[in-house]
């Protein structure tokens, strides 16, 4: 079933037919994925309020010089999330002379060969049919080209973490354990999901290595027996080193904000799971993207899947590689099953289906590697069939995607309008100059240019930053009439511009025909409580209470929450603040809509200070 691990090194010896082959689906990769992203105007998703322009903001900030210890997005706070992919991204597009966003797209083509060589290196431990091989990566590479750090961990940190545990397990030399400590250390720099993915990996494999010990001999001597001491003494060394280097983006969370998440978005950008059917819901949700089949080819695939899941399981004792599977199957469970226990004890949760993904998206192409060897042992032509199966779920899903709203509009150039405000603010400000405007306006401006602002989209800032008093405080210097906090707040928070467009009311607000107010969409809102009401109240800024949820892309099951939203001081579309705010402005860039629109698409004001 599996011999020792096949090598590929092209740079030693002859290349092999099945080196070529693995070469020419690479570079057959590569060409779709060029063919696709040439053709790419902007990035594949609205520009307001989604995460690949969230994450394009944060690479403008390295970029124009910003450090990747401080938030992309608000001055002062720490990053939203791990940085790798941003610093990679943003020092590929500077050593390229690439703007940004082309930096995202064509990176791609480093991380795709990347990527290739990873799988096989783990598929090829299982089966050496190059054909079977290369149907179990596809299943993987369709999730290119990628365009966020989430998906980067995915396709690449996974696989890396992943091979590496393999490595180890079959030899546990130093440099082994140095290698698996690395790539430890790379998932938690990348990603939360993958920082918790991987310490339940380790967790997992721990308990699988040092369980059989205490089988051995039930006592308690067999816990300071030499065996046991070697092993507990590497996996330490493993956590050590890992978790120090891991450090630079997790030392302020640990050790400075001590764990403490004033910015709560695990609770209120997620299902309600105080419900235990949104527990179970979630479970499901993350099974049925990986493994409960449906009637598309991709339903297909999932099929193969359970069967190489069942392999799996059944063959784990017959070498380290089988076991090493195994053992990652269960923490994948551990990983989608963890809210069951850790919610309901102690009211948190991980994101479960983000976490079971992390791995299970690496951990199928070593499933379905296993069932194309199992079932090639009965019938030659299997690797065949499974390749043109695996091709056709892989073009089905590849045209799926290209077809789609979002990918179209790719393909278009951004509005003129936004063109303006970007290239007005590149040339007229640094990328430490901070805007006022309101949420949504912020994160637009972000994404087309790296500059910070006072709030944010609360579910996309760092769970550590207080984004109730950044929103309070924004209401208090538009709309109050405190017009010396105002400018104690305008200091504090080092604001140069404010920015006003267009969208400033649907931004935050949602009206009927008659213009009624009837709900909100992402104003300066906070969950209720009575000193937020007596701080608004004493300085003057009109407010309402009501019931609403916090996060603005909710979905039904998301919680409700008794809320204060701040109201515009003045019934003026072009200009909302209060009377008081206007002496301490002044505007600067005024960007047309269009012909005969009969309001500018957005004006910047320079704050007087």
């Amino acid at each position: 079933m599996k011999g020792k691990e096949q090598k590929l090194n092209p740079l030693q010896g002859k290349l092999s037919a099945d080196h070529l082959l693995l070469i020419a689906a690479t570079l057959i990769m590569l060409y779709l994925n060029y063919s696709l992203l040439s053709s790419m105007k902007q990035l594949p998703s609205p520009i307001y309020g989604e995460d690949y322009w969230n994450h394009l903001g944060t690479i403008y900030h390295l970029f124009y010089g910003g450090a990747i210890f401080e938030n992309g997005q608000m001055q002062g706070e720490i990053p939203w999330v791990p940085w790798s992919y941003h610093l990679i991204v943003s020092t590929f597009s500077k050593l390229f002379s690439l703007e940004p966003m082309q930096g995202v797209f064509l990176s791609n083509l480093m991380f795709i060969p990347i990527t290739c060589y990873l799988l096989y290196r783990i598929s090829s431990r299982f089966t050496k049919n190059i054909f079977v091989i290369i149907a179990a990566m596809l299943p993987l590479l369709i999730r290119y080209p990628i365009y966020k750090y989430t998906d980067f961990a995915q396709v690449l940190v996974m696989p890396l973490l992943i091979l590496a545990w393999f490595k180890y397990r079959e030899n546990p030399s130093r440099n082994n354990i140095v290698i698996l400590a690395l790539a430890m250390a790379f998932a938690s720099l990348t990603n939360v999901q993958s920082l918790i993915s991987s310490y339940m990996v380790f967790g997992t494999f721990f308990l699988a290595d040092f369980i059989p010990i205490l089988q051995k001999n039930t006592s308690l001597s067999a816990v300071s027996s030499p065996e046991s001491i070697n092993s507990i003494k590497t996996y330490l060394i493993l956590f050590f080193i890992s978790f120090i280097l891991a450090l630079p983006y997790w030392f302020f969370p640990i050790f400075v904000y001590m764990g403490h998440t004033p910015n709560d978005l695990f609770i209120y950008g997620w299902a309600d799971y105080t419900k235990f059917d949104e527990q179970f819901g979630s479970i499901y949700n993350g099974l049925s993207a990986f493994i409960l089949p449906d009637l598309s080819l991709s339903g297909l695939v999932r099929v193969l899947t359970i069967a190489g899941i069942l392999l799996v399981i059944k063959m784990r004792n017959n070498n380290k590689d089988f076991h090493s599977a195994f053992v990652l199957l269960m923490a994948s469970f551990v990983a989608l099953l963890h809210l069951l226990v850790t919610f309901n004890l102690f009211h948190v949760h991980f994101g479960a289906e983000a976490v079971y993904s992390q791995i299970q998206i690496t951990l199928a192409v070593v499933e379905f590697a296993v069932l194309g060897e199992f079932l090639r042992s009965k019938w030659s032509l299997v690797p065949f069939v499974l390749l043109i199966l695996s091709a056709a779920s892989f073009s089905e899903a590849w045209v799926q995607r290209d077809a789609s709203q979002y990918y179209q509009t790719s393909k278009e150039t951004l509005p003129q309008p936004m063109l303006d405000l970007q290239s007005w603010i590149d040339s007229n400000s640094g990328v430490h100059d901070v805007f006022l405007t309101d949420n949504e306006d912020a994160f637009m401006m972000n994404g087309l240019t790296g500059r910070k602002s006072v709030s944010f989209r609360r579910t996309h800032a760092p769970l550590y930053t207080d984004m109730n008093q950044r929103a309070l405080d924004s209401a208090v210097i538009l709309y109050g009439n405190n017009d010396s906090l105002r400018m104690a707040l305008i200091r504090k928070y080092n604001v140069s511009y404010v920015l006003w467009t267009y969208r400033w009311f649907d931004n935050q607000y949602t009206f009927n025909q008659d213009g009624k107010l009837t709900g909100f969409f992402d104003p300066f809102m906070v969950p209720y409580k009575q000193e937020y009401e007596d701080y608004l109240k004493s300085n003057g800024v009109p407010y309402t209470v009501s019931y609403s949820r916090l996060d603005p892309a909710w979905l039904p099951n998301y919680p409700i929450y008794k809320v204060i939203v701040a109201l515009p001081a003045r019934n003026s579309q072009l200009k909302p603040w209060s009377e008081g705010f206007d002496a301490h402005i002044q505007e600067v860039k005024s960007v047309d809509l269009g012909a005969n629109a009969p309001v500018p698409f957005a004006v910047i004001y320079k704050v007087m200070k």
